[in-house]
């Protein structure tokens, strides 16, 4: 009895040695401001999925106006944040996050554009109406739209996984107060 507890604790102490090269290479948690900074691309791109979809494309264009500066500064966090992960091959992951929310939103749009659409001209009107850009709210939005599961998987993995939208659901119908949709025809503003 006594050989196999000593067999057993030499496997477990190579297994660990063996391991810890491997959990040392694996990326730290992503920081307050670069989880912020994700879910400000999240929203931002449920946003221009709506603005293409839902013909809220003026809208769109409103809000990235208003908020160019908050958003730029995000997504400046968001590229280091993908650089520092990543290293070489962070331009092509983070274009795979971009593009892994883009994806995920469009088919939420495809399951529900009723619901997706009101949601979006929610989230729109709610930003408009203030007097000038503000973070907090739109990171507060933001929160709604970050159960995205590839934005979620990378806050702490740093690796993208497989979107499944099934676990995500565009945030609450607009308010009674919030405006009609009108027809837009403008194009969407380049993110």
């Amino acid at each position: 009895m006594r050989l196999s507890h000593a067999v057993l604790a030499v496997a477990l102490l190579l297994g660990a040695s063996v391991a810890q090269p491997a959990l040392a290479a694996l990326p730290a948690c992503s920081s307050a401001a670069e989880k912020n900074a994700m879910v400000v691309r999240s929203l931002q791109s449920y946003l221009m999925v709506a603005g293409v979809g839902c013909n809220q494309a003026g809208a769109y264009n409103k809000f990235m106006t208003k908020y160019q500066q908050l958003v730029s500064m995000h997504g400046g966090v968001l590229r280091s944040y993908f650089s520092r992960v990543y290293g070489g091959s962070g331009e092509r992951q983070l274009n795979n996050f971009i593009t892994g929310i883009a994806n995920a939103w469009s088919q939420k749009h495809m399951a529900d554009m009723t619901s997706y659409c009101k949601g979006t001209w929610d989230m729109m009107w709610q930003l408009d109406k203030l007097a000038s850009p503000d973070n907090a709210k739109l990171l507060e939005l933001g929160q709604a739209v970050s159960v995205q599961p590839v934005v979620a998987d990378e806050l702490c993995s740093g690796a993208v996984t497989t979107t499944q939208v099934a676990q995500a659901s565009p945030p609450h119908a607009p308010s009674a107060s919030a405006p009609a949709s009108t027809a837009v025809s403008a194009r969407p503003a380049r993110r």
